[in-house]
C-alpha cells in the first residue's frame, strides 16, 4: 500500500459509495462515508476486491 488517507475513520458512520481508479502507479479506490462526511482513500501497487453480499 501507498497511501491511505484519512488515517482514521469514526465508528459509527455509514459506507455511502466506492468508486475504483486504473491508475499509472497501480490503483486508486475512494470510498464516501457519512456522519462526518468524508472521503476515504487508497492508493496501491495492486488490489483484490471481494464483494460479500
Amino acid at each position: 500500500m501507498k497511501c491511505l488517507q484519512p488515517s482514521d475513520l469514526s465508528a459509527g458512520s455509514y459506507w455511502l459509495y466506492d468508486e475504483v481508479y486504473s491508475t499509472e502507479a497501480g490503483f486508486e479506490f475512494n470510498v464516501l462515508f457519512d456522519s462526518p462526511l468524508v472521503e476515504f482513500t487508497v492508493i496501491a501497487d495492486n488490489v483484490i476486491i471481494e464483494i460479500s453480499s
